[in-house]
């Protein structure tokens, strides 16, 4: 959603929690998707980089034909100090509340995921678990101890997606 479809509105010393609404300098957004997207916005813009590597084909004696591939150059890691501190610096909302609910949300969301359930994030994605277990012969020989751990599989959600497909990409 493009910023000029958001209502300009006067700066707001506080945000209302029965409109779960927050006002952000002079935009008015009505979800954490729509604060996702300001948080994004000059990324959709950004090309990815990305350099040339070879590999060998896996399971290969010798490595066989070796091909090149595209890889990403990956960009400084953003922790959730420094989200905290870009959120602060467009809202009315003080660095210690956005922490407060970003750890909170980390929480939860551990403990919704232990107990199997999908933590759903809006248009940013979705979090589960998956089992990986060793293969057997008979379902009845599937047991809890065949299970060798658990993946956290991230789906993107549809504000992901449209960035993905509006992706420029640029050799390093």
């Amino acid at each position: 959603m493009p910023l000029s479809r958001h209502k300009k509105r006067e700066r707001v010393a506080k945000a209302s929690a029965d409109s779960r609404q927050i006002t952000f300098t002079n935009y008015e957004y009505h979800s954490i998707n729509d604060i996702f997207l300001v948080l994004t916005q000059n990324l959709f813009a950004m090309s990815i980089k990305f350099k040339v590597i070879e590999k060998a084909q896996p399971g290969v004696a010798g490595g066989g034909v070796k091909k090149h591939y595209a890889t990403t150059v990956r960009a400084d890691e953003v922790s959730l100090d420094r989200i905290t501190s870009s959120i602060e610096k467009i809202s009315t909302v003080s660095g210690a509340d956005i922490r407060a609910v970003l750890y909170a949300l980390v929480d939860v969301s551990v403990d919704y995921l232990s107990n199997g359930h999908i933590v759903r994030l809006g248009d940013l994605g979705s979090l589960m678990l998956n089992v990986k277990s060793e293969g057997r012969d008979t379902p009845e020989e599937v047991t809890a101890a065949a299970i060798k751990g658990t993946n956290v599989v991230f789906t993107p959600g549809s504000r992901i997606k449209t960035m993905q497909s509006s992706l420029k990409y640029q050799k390093a």
